[in-house]
């Protein structure tokens, strides 16, 4: 099919010659071929069977076993910079630990993890949750204590149950700061 246009010697061609010829390779939006479907995946909410890790660990995060609770964190600037100021600390390898008294009757934990050390988000949460799991570990010894952990040096994968020993040795050893 060739068109002229007005006030133009240029010929145009139709790019569509057939509707049903120029959408063959494409199929419509709700056309099933029976065919699978590539990714299934499976449901975000629903019961799972009795004794299956999934419903274990429901359980643990509502009974507060695993969820590292508010009360238990360093939230504010100042919360963190008073406990560096009080100059109690303990260093190793890879970390660098400060603590406080705080007068509350269970401990609270802040963690300092650098992106200037550590560069990939993935390995800064790593070490995060890491530290978080030594901290719960220990937190019957460490009531009535603030504790600041700072990351000193990147670590690698192979390192981190390491650095989980590191970290609860320093914790105890900074119960001495309790008063």
């Amino acid at each position: 099919m060739i068109i002229r246009l007005r006030g133009h010697n240029e010929t145009h061609l139709s790019t569509i010659r057939d509707a049903e010829e120029t959408n063959s390779w494409f199929s419509s939006s709700h056309e099933n071929h029976g065919g699978r479907r590539c990714y299934q995946s499976s449901p975000r909410q629903g019961t799972s069977p009795p004794g299956s890790i999934a419903s274990d660990a429901r359980l643990k995060l509502r009974d507060g076993i695993i969820r590292f609770q508010k009360n238990k964190r360093l939230h504010k600037a100042e919360e963190f910079s008073s406990v560096i100021r009080c100059k109690c600390y303990a260093h190793s390898e890879f970390l660098q630990v400060f603590a406080k008294p705080n007068g509350l009757l269970h401990p609270r934990l802040g963690l300092i993890i650098a992106g200037k050390v550590e560069r990939l988000a993935v390995n800064r949460n790593r070490v995060k949750r890491v530290l978080r799991e030594a901290f719960r570990a220990r937190q019957q010894d460490l009531a009535g204590l603030d504790l600041v952990v700072r990351l000193r040096r990147r670590v690698s994968h192979d390192n981190s149950s390491r650095m989980a020993r590191e970290a609860e040795k320093l914790m105890i050893q900074l119960q001495r700061c309790r008063g």
